[in-house]
């Protein structure tokens, strides 16, 4: 690969290969549950052992390994307060843990990949809600990262700050939102959730990363002042761009993304192992077929601006995981219409049905389970297995005392290994990433477009970071151009 350095900047690249990685023999599913951190699951060591088996005891198994399942979605980090030490410094749970410093993640680990006597190995994901600080309108921790970014000016802030540090969304108004959400157009704020990400990668033996909330949760937010005012840079204008621009529109879809694709290709270069996964939403209304358009059609795209289409076909994730929450009785065609939309466009990537079962009576549960075996009705497409939402709560009003038979007797009743994943474990396919600053400041180079030629020819922005990333790209030399207006 030949790089380039042009008279105004400073282009860094890093081409990761990806290596080939061991996985289980048997391969099948994903048979993985939502595990919440709002009520009884993980909250103490009694609630793991409960869950995944006392380790180094060969009996013991666990509610988890009891049900022939092999994956847990747990929620590691609710509203910027986690359940284990953070390097980011992140305050432990305001409530529910015990000890209020307990490190249920590191238990979790433990547990779970203990495979004392022939136990089967359990995969950990950590499910973080990616920009929210607070539950709807309530009041973040004194430690928490919203008080150092929140909007100038509040009565007994106790970090008070400048608009060049609010790394707050707002409404089209000027209003921050009712969970107090970051927004990832601030440059500062997408490099500190990718470091958020990179913690946990870097410092626990986690097999994946999983966001909840990748999105916006209005369409009239996404008017950080910083992030307006790159807004402008880019195309020339000046005040306040609205919510209805479809212009403005993209550019928030692209800040959500930028998350997505820095900390894939971040994670890849450091534990390609590691999964990288969101649980992402449907809704109505539900698409007509499996194409592109289809989904620019659903609130997703085009309400909340998150474009998890666009990073499955780009590759920005290992698996989606659509909160495909209908009640069976009412909006049967809703789950179909979801479920088969999943199976048939999910590209080059695992697609796992997420049912929310707790909408449903008992039998529509497991129904729901079952069908995620189907293949579409549309184009004859497959998942790669289901997550249930939740664990706590796996049928409407019911227990999971209540709910394991029958998951054993009728979905689960003989072991199933987790898929192999192949671009992790054979690849064909190598990534490029890197960083281009302002050769005479050594600051990021926002709004730089850099070009790729060689085998394959790309071109994209830079992000607010001046990061860059080309994802399954076909081996061979390279050479890059990075050009910035002005």
């Amino acid at each position: 690969m030949s790089l380039f350095r042009t008279a105004s900047l400073v282009l860094a690249a890093c081409a990761i290969l990806a290596i080939g990685l061991a996985q289980p023999a048997g391969a099948q599913e994903y048979r993985a549950f939502w595990v919440d951190a709002w009520g009884a699951g993980f909250l103490n060591q009694s609630q793991v052992d409960a869950l995944l088996g006392v380790p180094g005891v060969a009996g013991s198994l666990g509610t988890i390994r009891e049900a022939n399942c092999n994956a847990v979605f747990v929620q590691v980090r609710r509203r910027a307060d986690v359940c284990y030490p953070s390097g980011m410094g992140e305050p432990y749970f305001s409530s529910g843990l015990s000890p209020s410093n307990f490190n249920a993640l590191q238990a979790m680990i433990n547990a779970a990949h203990d495979t004392t006597g022939g136990k089967k190995r359990i995969e950990v994901h950590c499910w973080l809600v990616a920009f929210a600080t607070a539950s709807s309108n309530s009041t973040p921790q004194t430690e928490n990262i919203y008080w150092k970014h929140n909007i100038p000016g509040v009565s007994g802030d106790p970090y008070p700050n400048t608009v060049e540090d609010q790394w707050t969304t707002l409404s089209e108004s000027g209003a921050e939102t009712s969970d107090k959400a970051l927004d990832p157009g601030h440059p500062d704020c997408l490099q500190y959730l990718n470091d958020v990400v990179m913690d946990m990668v870097n410092n626990f033996d986690i097999d994946g990363i999983h966001y909840d909330y990748i999105r916006f949760t209005a369409n009239n937010q996404g008017f950080n002042p910083t992030s307006v005012a790159r807004y402008n840079e880019r195309y020339g204008l000046t005040g306040q761009p609205s919510s209805s621009s479809e212009q403005f529109k993209q550019w928030r879809r692209d800040q959500v993304t930028a998350l997505v694709r820095k900390a894939y290709a971040n994670i890849q270069a450091t534990k390609p192992w590691v999964a990288h996964s969101a649980a992402v939403v449907t809704w109505n209304p539900s698409p007509a077929s499996a194409t592109r358009e289809a989904f620019k059609a659903t609130r997703p795209y085009y309400d909340v601006y998150s474009d998890w289409d666009a990073w499955m076909q780009e590759g920005i994730l290992d698996m989606s995981v659509p909160m495909t929450y209908y009640n069976q009785a009412s909006l049967p065609n809703d789950f179909l219409k979801w479920s088969n939309f999943q199976k048939d466009r999910r590209a080059n990537r695992f697609n796992i049905v997420g049912p929310g079962i707790y909408l449903n009576s008992l039998t529509n549960a497991i129904n729901q389970l079952k069908s995620t075996r189907n293949p579409s009705t549309w184009n004859g497409g497959m998942a790669q297995g289901f997550a249930g939402y939740s664990y706590r709560v796996p049928y409407s009003g019911g227990t999971w005392s209540g709910f394991a038979p029958s998951l054993l007797s009728q979905v689960t009743p003989t072991w199933a290994d987790v898929p192999q994943m192949p671009w992790k474990v054979s690849p064909t396919k190598g990534h490029i990433r890197g960083t281009v600053t302002i050769a005479a400041t050594g600051k990021a180079a926002d709004h730089a477009i850099v070009t790729m030629t060689g085998p394959e020819n790309r071109t994209m922005y830079v992000d607010g970071t001046g990061f860059y990333a080309f994802i399954d790209v076909t081996p061979g030399t390279y050479t890059l151009t990075a050009t910035l207006a002005g």
